[in-house]
């Protein structure tokens, strides 16, 4: 059948019929009427070139490059065909060849503000953003009005960290178009950086009212909510943007992460696995859900699993090898475990010290001088002090230990210690150094030879005897209470309760409590539970050597899982320790005694969070206790 061949009249009039097909969404027969106008003219370039665009709109980018091509074979001189081509080259990714669109089309029309912002935003994407910053200057300076290049401005400083800018560009987008809800949230985004959270609050909200449907915005609003403990409200938005994005991974591990908190395990894990699906290259994700299995679900295993994933991901992700060396000591894997647990030292969080003197990784020694610093908590320092005398024995040198202050007093005899100090000064002299905790695994500690002594801390005897005169409750069995750790540690939520929680051990006759507590929690001592006898010594308690003095002069410490239970067992004193579910991993799992400290005694959560069975469990064993010690009868 021949080809048809049309008057220029009726092809304006198709093309016309086109157009308005093409705006309507009736795209099938506005792609029809090209079709027919190019049987007649194969070299109609608006046809070409509306045909490539409508290519596009049907997911048909190859398509439409080719017809952008051949319009502009015909056309050489439109700016809009360029500009356009550019925009599908970077969808596809291909940017020099967009940005070579772009700057045609300025050529061709130097005062062309939209090809402007589009190189702009192409240059952006490939981290040239002082350049991107002048293009969309330029797209400013053609068009002052054009809200899109002060948005897209105000991300680029937003990526640079010049907020004050940034801050403007957004404000003079939203004077000229007040619904443009992305600024609003990018606006709280900054004001969440800049720890202005109340105003992040009401810029999100904002970016809410202008659009509804900004899943984005009700994930960012939910994020600073948590921020303020409003963590009902922070799930709500969550579960806000999901209900619009189901595909939102960001906001499935936001979800999970407070279900996490709140103690809801199976349904963070649900969320954690269902961001996974939606965001498979992600290596935090896994690695927060190792976290979940490690710590509240109590699959050790599971948990390593999921480290491992993440690690496939990114074998140089930190927190995955940290948490994953973790689990292995949890299990009491020293193998794995000590090598991975070195990589906290590249925790952004985590304070090392920084020498100029090489670090000592285990090699022979003979006349050095090596510096040992305390690293990390109280306890850890406590714990882990008995590894100098290994230390001391393989040099001829001194050995130098940096500790907290408040250990200064206690320490100062240690076994294995030349020289305590607790601060580096300029004239220190030494040859090598190494973070306490290291040593277990540079000394190869298993089971088997884990450096025990029934007491390697001393107590100062001066002050035991002077404690022994404020402590003589004669015919009492004398018990140390500590019920919370340190509020600023990561997992004190975790393996802290409170005093009131311990009001069963007031049942237990012939028992005076002394208080221990430090920290916030001491407060809690002014009001004890009806019917117990505590005395609060947090007044009189300046340091660790005070702590130690007292320790000496009970019958028994009980604590949860806090330097105390590490001081008490260093001294070689009676002390229970009440674990959460998922302890610390030098507490290992499923074990009575603790192979660190033969005078420990550990009770533990059969549940999560279940202080209760802990503490009737301990309060059965008091009792028992004093009546062995005091030969009475308990009530």
């Amino acid at each position: 059948m021949a080809e048809s061949s049309l008057p220029q009249q009726n092809i304006d009039l198709l093309f016309s019929q086109a157009l308005v097909c093409h705006q309507s969404g009736q795209l099938n027969q506005a792609a029809a009427f090209y079709q027919q106008i190019l049987q007649t003219d194969p070299n109609h370039a608006q046809s070409l070139y509306h045909l490539g665009l409508l290519s596009n709109q049907l997911g048909q980018p190859d398509v439409a490059v080719m017809y952008l091509y051949k319009a502009i074979q015909v056309n050489s001189t439109e700016p809009n065909y360029y500009n356009d081509l550019g925009l599908i080259l970077y969808d596809q990714n291909k940017i020099d060849d967009a940005i070579s669109c772009y700057n045609r089309a300025i050529q061709l029309k130097p005062n062309f503000a939209e090809a402007y912002n589009n190189l702009g935003n192409a240059l952006k994407s490939q981290n040239r953003f002082n350049d991107a910053i002048e293009a969309y200057k330029k797209a400013l300076k053609s068009n002052p009005n054009l809200y899109a290049a002060f948005y897209n401005v105000g991300n680029t400083y937003q990526a640079l960290k010049r907020y004050d800018e940034a801050i403007a560009c957004f404000e003079k987008a939203l004077s000229i178009s007040p619904g443009l809800s992305q600024a609003y949230n990018n606006l709280g985004t900054i004001y969440k950086e800049r720890q202005q959270i109340d105003t992040a609050i009401s810029c999100y909200r904002q970016a809410i009212q202008a659009n509804p449907q900004l899943a984005e915005a009700h994930n960012n609003l939910g994020a600073v909510l948590e921020l303020k403990g409003q963590q009902d409200e922070a799930m709500a938005c969550y579960r806000k943007a999901l209900t619009i994005n189901p595909n939102f991974a960001e906001a499935y591990n936001n979800l999970a992460n407070i279900l996490r908190l709140v103690g809801e395990i199976d349904e963070a894990i649900q969320n954690y696995q269902s961001a996974i699906r939606f965001d498979p290259q992600s290596a935090a994700i896994p690695t927060n859900l190792g976290v979940t299995l490690l710590h509240e679900a109590g699959k050790p295993r599971d948990a390593i699993n999921s480290f491992h994933h993440a690690l496939t991901l990114d074998p140089n992700y930190v927190e995955a090898h940290c948490y994953c060396g973790l689990a292995y000591l949890l299990l009491e894997d020293f193998e794995h475990g000590w090598p991975a647990y070195e990589w906290r030292f590249q925790l952004p969080e985590f304070t090392q010290h920084h020498y100029e003197k090489p670090r000592w990784n285990g090699e022979p020694l003979t006349t050095e001088t090596i510096l040992v610093h305390a690293e990390q908590g109280f306890g850890d320092t406590l714990q882990f002090v008995r590894y100098l005398p290994l230390l001391k024995a393989k040099t001829q040198g001194k050995v130098i230990f940096l500790c907290q202050k408040s250990h200064q007093r206690l320490l100062t005899n240690i076994q294995g210690c030349d020289e305590l100090i607790v601060d580096v000064t300029p004239s220190l002299n030494f040859d090598l150094h190494v973070p306490l905790l290291s040593l277990p695994g540079l000394f190869k500690t298993n089971l088997e030879n884990i450096p025990t002594s029934p007491r390697y801390i001393q107590a100062d005897p001066e002050m035991v005897e002077a404690w022994a005169g404020k402590l003589s409750n004669e015919n009492r069995f004398k018990v140390g209470l500590v019920w919370a750790g340190n509020p600023k540690s990561q997992n004190d939520y975790n393996r802290s309760c409170t005093l009131d929680q311990l009001a069963p051990l007031a049942t237990v006759d012939q028992c005076v409590f002394y208080s221990l507590q430090k920290w916030q929690a001491a407060e809690q001592a002014k009001t004890p539970p009806d019917g117990m006898a505590l005395i609060n010594l947090d007044s009189e308690i300046e340091d660790f050597a005070d702590t130690a003095a007292i320790i000496m002069n009970l019958d028994l410490v009980i604590t949860v899982d806090t330097s105390v239970a590490h001081l008490a067992g260093a001294l070689g004193k009676p002390v229970w320790v009440m674990l959460p579910f998922i302890p610390d991993w030098r507490w290992f799992l499923n074990r009575e005694k603790s192979p660190w400290y033969p005078s420990a005694h550990l009770f533990r959560q059969p549940n999560l969070r279940d202080w209760e069975n802990v503490i009737s469990e301990v309060t059965r064993a008091l009792k028992t206790s004093v009546e062995q010690a005091l030969n009475v009868t308990t009530r």
